[in-house]
């Protein structure tokens, strides 16, 4: 083997990285905005996915402080996880949301992640 093979090598191995890679954040930001698009609506009356919704809301509130920015990073699942809000089980490739504050850092799933960032309400904007 000579040095210009090696380096074909390297040069083609280095470029299909970097191609799966930009596919892998590509879909994780199409996953992103899809999420921040849907709105959580609830149906109004005594029914018993009404008390759930409140339920779910409630769990969630617990995560919100409007006080700091929160660094949030997605993902896809990779191994046994459970949702920090609802405690249900988040699938193996399946969306996950890990949401950092300074002082305490959890995961959300996809729907408690959508119902959190409703909660927490839009953006400030930067005072001059």
């Amino acid at each position: 083997m000579d040095g210009t093979y090696i380096a074909e090598y390297v040069r083609t191995r280095t470029a299909d990285t970097v191609r799966r890679s930009v596919e892998r954040i590509e879909a994780s930001r199409r996953d992103i905005t899809a999420t921040r698009k849907r709105r959580w609506h609830t149906v109004r009356g005594a029914s018993t996915s009404d008390r759930e919704v409140n339920h779910l809301r409630a769990q969630v509130q617990r995560f919100v402080n409007r006080h700091e920015l929160p660094r949030v990073q997605a993902s896809y699942n990779t191994a046994p996880k459970l949702c920090d809000a609802c405690g249900r089980s988040i699938a193996r490739g399946s969306p996950e949301y890990d949401i950092a504050f300074v002082t305490l850092t959890f995961v959300f799933d996809a729907e408690c992640f959508g119902v959190w960032e409703e909660e927490m309400g839009p953006p400030k904007e930067a005072s001059s």
